[in-house]
């Protein structure tokens, strides 16, 4: 995707949100992506942050108001060759190109029995400033299909473990937790990370599931199609 082009798969669920008001776009300038969620006093993650890593192969997908330009909802993305995905979470390289100059320490992931590989879409910086319409659900959907456009062999993300909605929602299928380790941007607090992550056949599968969902509920009520595939997921 180029700067500031506008979507340009084929796409439902830019459709349906198009039909309640909403704009899809994509922007390589993640500079742009920062200064948003900085300025409305949101996380940043360092995977995204140009001030830590090196932009290639990053972009970040914007939902916004089609009447007002405001900024409705955003996702960042990386894509990359992995050898190893879990290495660079224990080195610290899934974060930022220096983890030693952000303090990193190198740590045992201990989840030896899991092997991730290939083409990654790194996924991360989620976050919706427009409550009431489900857009975390909405954007994660354009997410999964860009990744089949890109042809990625896997979609991957890191979170905090916690309470969520079911892991499908964020277009994941898979998930683990590494040992507690101490991080950097959470001094004095260790905790174990979340790791989230699908393979292209899981990800070409819920795009279809979701389009089947989507097509099955005509309207503009996008909350109500998110309320519906959570009851579905269980």
């Amino acid at each position: 995707m180029g700067a500031d082009s506008l979507v340009s798969i084929e796409s439902e669920t830019a459709d349906r949100l198009a039909r309640a008001g909403f704009a899809v776009s994509f922007s390589s300038d993640m500079r742009a992506w920062k200064q948003a969620l900085v300025a409305d006093n949101r996380f940043v993650s360092p995977h995204f942050d140009p001030d830590f890593t090196a932009p290639a192969g990053a972009a970040w997908i914007r939902i916004t108001d089609k009447h007002t330009g405001a900024l409705a909802a955003c996702l960042a993305y990386r894509i990359y060759p992995a050898a190893d995905y879990l290495e660079m979470v224990e080195n610290g390289r899934i974060y930022v190109d220096d983890p030693a100059a952000w303090g990193f320490r190198p740590h045992r992931h201990g989840l030896d029995h899991i092997g991730l590989a290939g083409r990654v879409m790194s996924r991360g910086g989620l976050h919706s400033f427009a409550p009431g319409h489900a857009l975390s659900f909405w954007i994660c959907g354009i997410a999964l299909e860009v990744a089949l456009q890109e042809r990625v062999d896997l979609a991957a993300g890191i979170t905090l473990p916690g309470p969520h909605v079911p892991l499908s929602w964020y277009g994941y299928r898979h998930s683990a937790h590494t040992t507690v380790h101490e991080w950097p941007n959470f001094p004095g607090q260790p905790h174990s990370i979340e790791i989230v992550w699908s393979h292209t056949a899981e990800i070409r599968e819920e795009v279809a599931r979701r389009r089947r969902l989507i097509a099955g509920m005509p309207g503009d009520d996008l909350k109500a199609v998110a309320h519906e595939y959570q009851r579905q997921s269980g």
